[in-house]
Parts: C-alpha cells; sequence; structure tokens
C-alpha cells in the first residue's frame, strides 16, 4: 500500500511538472503571437503608407502624362506649320531664281 502510495504520489508529481511545462509552453506561444501580431500591425500601416504614397505618385504620373500629350500635340502643330512655311519658303525661293535668270537672261540679250 506505501508502494501504491509512493507511485501515486510521483505520478501526481510527474502530472504537475508537466502541467507547469505546459502552461508555461502556453504562455510563452501567447507572448510570441503578441509580439508577431504587434509586428504585424506596424508593417500593416508601412504597407498602407507605401500604397497611398504609390497612389500619389500614379496620380502625377498620370498628370505629367496627360501634360506630355498636350505638348506633343501643339508641337507636332507647330511643326505642321513650320514645315509649310519652310514649303512656302522654298516656292518662292526657286520662283525668285527662276525670275533672276530670266532676268540674267534678258540682259545678256540686250547687252548682245
Amino acid at each position: 500500500m506505501k508502494r501504491l502510495t509512493l507511485i501515486l504520489a510521483v505520478v501526481v508529481l510527474v502530472a504537475a511538472v508537466a502541467i507547469g511545462v505546459l502552461v508555461n509552453q502556453k504562455n510563452q506561444v501567447n507572448a510570441d503571437l503578441s509580439a508577431q501580431e504587434a509586428a504585424l500591425t506596424q508593417i500593416q500601416a508601412e504597407a498602407e503608407g507605401k500604397a497611398q504614397e504609390l497612389e500619389k505618385l500614379g496620380e502625377e504620373a498620370a498628370t505629367l502624362q496627360s501634360e506630355l500629350d498636350q505638348v506633343k500635340a501643339q508641337a507636332e502643330t507647330q511643326a505642321k506649320a513650320l514645315e509649310a512655311q519652310v514649303s512656302e519658303a522654298q516656292k518662292a525661293l526657286t520662283q525668285a531664281q527662276a525670275e533672276v535668270a530670266e532676268k540674267a537672261q534678258e540682259l545678256e540679250k540686250l547687252g548682245e
């Protein structure tokens, strides 16, 4: 009977130690989980901030692209106008050269 009591006491002691170890592990896991949740909250806040920055940059890029498209359209319009002016100037120059050649021939005929 003493032996049985001693064995029972040892079993109870081992169970108490095991329960203590399990409770300690649970507390450690809970502490680790809380730390991870806190870190996740900080990371989420940073991610939201970066997302807002990215959205602003996207809006700025869209605005700049719109401005670039307008400037490009204006430049193309001006280039076409300048090309037309150059063409007209070339025609006028060709006509003036023809007139000068004609006058030169008339002067040569008069000089003969």
